[in-house]
């Protein structure tokens, strides 16, 4: 596992942010363009800040990122049992850089769309979600992401600030499935967009979707969906009736969420925060930010 500084982290996010639409522009053959130039130009600071083991992330980041767009080709063979076994080893252990290096070194034993997913989740393991991103499309020239699959898919987008870019995606989930699980992760891209833009007709649709993913979870008494996105979707609820001035709904879905966690710190400051009118309105803005919560990490989904 890397161990980074806060300052470290801040510097490897800057610079896989420049990286990637770098590595966008070279696979559209404008890797030699002026707007390429002046991403490197920008990459220069950051890299500086980099240590040896963030500069070896990079580097497989950006080698990675070649294999992007390849075409599915048959397995060159069978991957050496010493080596499934190290792989093995280093995802049971969470030493991700260790398995990527391991998939690079059998790329060609692999069809694109396993390769391509692999390294989207372990991408995403090493809080990366903006890394991971390109990886899951990668396979979608294939086939469909399977629910678990395009759960991580869109968490990544969410923690990657690009909640906005995914609007399209969430409406067609929400129009093509029953599963609550992907309805509950489309509402989560919804509300995040809406938080984003500001938009109140995001925010209803969101409201919408979150209800429907609720609803299809009730029904379903063999529900997959874990008591923890439950709880995100009761809280993004409720801070979203409040947005909308729906105060005395906004506090039932509270109540109902509470049954599900009554000890929830979050949670009970969520209720004394939605039953106090005296509550300053500069501050409700920020106070809802604090309340809201992120999707869990791509590790904890995965587990």
């Amino acid at each position: 596992m890397i161990q980074q500084s806060s300052n470290s982290a801040s510097w490897l996010l800057r610079y896989v942010e420049l990286l990637l639409p770098l590595h966008r522009l070279i696979a559209s053959g404008e890797g030699d363009s002026e707007a390429a130039d002046e991403l490197r130009d920008l990459m220069d600071e950051p890299w500086m800040h980099l240590g040896a083991a963030e500069i070896s992330l990079t580097n497989g980041l950006s080698e990675d990122l070649y294999s992007l767009g390849r075409e599915r080709i048959e397995p060159e063979g069978e991957v050496d049992a010493s080596e499934t076994a190290a792989f093995k080893h280093s995802f049971d252990s969470q030493n991700w850089p260790q398995a990527l290096a391991i998939l690079r070194r059998n790329q060609e034993k692999f069809p694109q769309d396993e390769a391509s997913i692999l390294r989207g989740q372990l991408w995403a393991f090493m809080d990366l979600p903006a890394a991971a991103l390109p990886f899951f499309e990668d396979v979608a020239r294939f086939r469909s992401l399977d629910t678990g699959e395009e759960q991580m898919y869109l968490v990544c987008a969410v923690l990657a600030g690009q909640a906005r870019n995914f609007v399209k995606r969430a409406r067609q989930i929400l129009g093509q499935t029953q599963d609550a699980r992907k309805q509950l992760m489309a509402s989560e891209v919804l509300f995040k967009a809406a938080a984003e833009s500001e938009s109140e007709e995001l925010l209803r649709e969101a409201i919408n979707a979150a209800e429907q993913g609720l609803g299809a979870n009730r029904d379903d008494e063999d529900s997959p969906v874990r008591s923890q996105d439950l709880l995100s979707a009761y809280v993004n609820l409720a801070l979203g009736y409040d947005l909308l001035g729906k105060s005395s709904q906004a506090c039932q879905v509270c109540d109902v969420a509470l049954k599900l966690a009554p000890d929830d710190p979050n949670l009970c400051d969520l209720q004394s925060f939605l039953r106090n009118p005296d509550f300053p309105p500069a501050q409700k803005s920020s106070y809802r930010n604090r309340l809201r919560r992120q999707p869990d990490t791509p590790v904890a989904l995965y587990q």
